[in-house]
């Protein structure tokens, strides 16, 4: 295992000696292990949905190449959906 030495704001120490006082972790280290995994995990799941969002993009933008889009507004597609369900 690697060894890395950081400096921390003391309110940020702080918070990772009450974690391990707690007995939630069993050392300094511990807390700031789970607390990169943490990152880690946080910022592959937001890789993940930027990446859907930009397929999504990619599909909206090729359809309105195609000319498969609407000038309405949403309120009138709303209206439109409304009308032919429930005959409003």
């Amino acid at each position: 295992m690697a060894t890395v030495t950081v400096e921390l704001p003391d309110r940020l120490a702080e918070f990772v000696r009450e974690q391990v006082a707690r007995g939630d972790y069993g050392d300094d280290s511990a807390v700031v292990s789970d607390a990169i995994r943490q990152l880690r995990e946080r910022k592959a799941e937001y890789d993940r949905r930027m990446e859907i969002l930009r397929q999504e993009v990619e599909k909206g933008l090729a359809d309105v190449r195609a000319g498969r889009f609407s000038t309405k507004s949403v309120e009138e597609i709303f209206d439109d959906v409304m009308r032919e369900e429930y005959g409003e």
